[in-house]
């Protein structure tokens, strides 16, 4: 929990406690959602990943900056444990931290969804940065890793659900967090592109 309260406090203006540097940065790209609108217009035109890159490459300093930022963050709290990174992505699928620093609204650790009956957009929105930033040399086999962890929370929440302020959401049976591993922790960057044309919802795997 002690990550996503620093990851979001770092990243996220609401919070009232942004980094300046990531908050030029974000500034900079256009939005925490100008990277998916791009990545989806080249998905959608057949003009990916070389145009994609080209849009990417005016962005690259503090599109890198951002990167360098997040691995930072998981590098502190995580040391390197790929197991304990996979955890802490599948809890905040499931919605299962309570956090009773946040306000009313966000005590849950889980991606902000628009209403209860509006997917979260942001797991997108990720997941165009993590593409962008390896095209532009980033660590490919350790953005992979995130990516992946990433597309695993995208599932689980979908079918999870958990709901804003609830201190007792639900696990997901452990069976079906074995199913959803084996299906995405095994793609490789090609096929979570193919996952994430899928939008707002991933398929059911």
């Amino acid at each position: 929990m002690e990550f996503w309260f620093e990851f979001d406090n770092f990243f996220n203006s609401a919070f009232g406690e942004e980094d300046p540097e990531a908050d030029a940065a974000i500034r900079a790209i256009g939005g925490p959602f100008a990277i998916s609108r791009s990545w989806h217009e080249h998905r959608n035109n057949d003009t990916y990943p070389d145009g994609f890159k080209q849009d990417m490459t005016a962005l690259q300093g503090p599109l890198m900056k951002l990167a360098e930022q997040q691995l930072a963050i998981f590098d502190r709290h995580f040391e390197g444990d790929a197991a304990a990174e996979q955890n802490a992505f599948e809890e905040f699928g499931q919605g299962l931290n309570f956090d009773d620093r946040r306000p009313v609204g966000d005590k849950v650790h889980k991606m902000d969804q628009g209403s209860p009956s509006q997917p979260p957009q942001a797991y997108h929105a990720w997941h165009a940065f993590m593409r962008a930033v390896v095209l532009l040399g980033a660590d490919e086999e350790r953005w992979l890793g995130l990516n992946r962890n990433l597309a695993l929370a995208w599932g689980i929440q979908a079918e999870a659900r958990p709901a804003d302020d609830n201190p007792n959401n639900p696990p997901l049976p452990q069976a079906r967090m074995e199913e959803l591993r084996a299906a995405w922790l095994a793609l490789d960057a090609d096929g979570l592109d193919e996952m994430f044309d899928n939008d707002p919802l991933p398929p059911r795997l």
